[in-house]
């Protein structure tokens, strides 16, 4: 199993910074083009409220009411507070309105139009509107969004250290029940489960069985190739026992040594010698070479013992194992590589 090293807090500013430029990278092009789009809306409306405009202007003209339309003037101007300055005059050069608000824009827009009325020529009605509305509207939105940013950059790096920290605390409980040499579950794992699904069993009216098994004459294999062999060979021995079962919950522990047990949720007595007799033989498949004198056929063997709780057998958790071990014991006295039932 790889062991990941401790999350820590570097890591998680990095991320952070990264996931920052990228939501503040994303707001800014979306302020842009909503600040472009705004802008183009409030330059398309102006024009149409100057058009209306002109169109009240030239009917005054037409009654030659000049005071009228400096009047209309300065109502609109008062009216409207984006609007910086208003001129009108005549193509003769006479000055009907020149309106000024009391700021200078930093972002102005300015529209000129021409009204004609009759012989006497035209008049040009210019007007300076003042974007810093919209400037200041996108500030702020680009300043929410830039908290909203902040935020999100903060929770979402809070999260994925928990997230990291979580994986981190279950790789080290993975680890505290783990061989480190044959990678399947240790003694530790057995002995706390094995309790959990007796008292499973005993709720749940089922019956509940173990297998001890012993690789035969382990001691003599490994002295006569050495230790580092051995070790290869409790590998591949508990290899083929963990890959041989195949229901959910079921699961192989090194007990210690070169022993192994298997616990059997909800399994009889007369499943669990076929069980068994599966382990056993799949230990003769992997076909271990070693010297005559280390076993009966030339290749590495296992002995097996069975004992089931059940309603025939009210076994404690610790008479189950004892039982199962008795077998084993049988097991090994008959020459080993055969199953023993309790």
């Amino acid at each position: 199993m790889t062991f990941k090293n401790k999350p820590t807090r570097h890591i998680n500013w990095l991320y952070m910074g990264f996931i920052l430029i990228m939501l503040l990278t994303g707001s800014f092009v979306l302020i842009n083009n909503n600040k472009i789009e705004y802008i183009e809306e409030f330059k398309a409306q102006s024009r149409n409220d100057i058009l209306f405009l002109s169109d009240l202007i030239q009917l005054e003209l037409l009654q030659y009411k000049y005071k009228e339309v400096s009047n209309i003037l300065e109502k609109w101007k008062n009216q409207n507070n984006n609007i910086y300055k208003i001129t009108a005059k005549s193509s003769n050069g006479f000055l009907l309105a020149n309106l000024n608000h009391n700021f200078s824009p930093k972002h102005p827009f300015s529209y000129t139009h021409k009204i004609n009325y009759g012989y006497n020529g035209n008049i040009e009605l210019s007007v300076t509107f003042s974007l810093d509305h919209i400037y200041a509207e996108s500030y702020e939105e680009g300043l929410y969004l830039f908290i909203l940013a902040f935020i999100m950059t903060l929770v979402s790096g809070q999260f994925l250290w928990l997230v990291e920290q979580k994986r981190y605390n279950t790789t080290l409980i993975n680890l505290s029940y783990r061989d480190q040499l044959t990678e399947i579950f240790n003694r530790r794992y057995f002995d706390e489960t094995l309790i959990q699904e007796w008292h499973r069993a005993s709720r749940a009216n089922q019956p509940l069985s173990l297998i001890m098994i012993d690789i035969d004459r382990f001691k003599s294999y490994n002295d006569t190739y050495g230790h580092q062999t051995g070790d290869g060979c409790l590998w591949e021995v508990a290899t083929a026992l963990h890959k041989t079962l195949k229901r959910p919950g079921e699961f192989v522990a090194r007990y210690g040594g070169e022993e192994f047990a298997v616990v059997l949720p909800n399994i009889n007595k007369s499943n669990v010698k076929h069980i068994a007799e599966l382990l056993r033989k799949s230990i003769e498949k992997l076909a271990i070479p070693c010297l005559q004198q280390n076993s009966a056929n030339g290749y590495v063997s296992i002995s097996v013992g069975t004992a089931t709780y059940d309603k025939e057998n009210q076994y404690s958790v610790d008479q189950l194992i004892q039982e199962a071990d008795l077998a084993l014991y049988k097991a090994k006295k008959t020459g080993g590589n055969c199953v023993t039932n309790a």
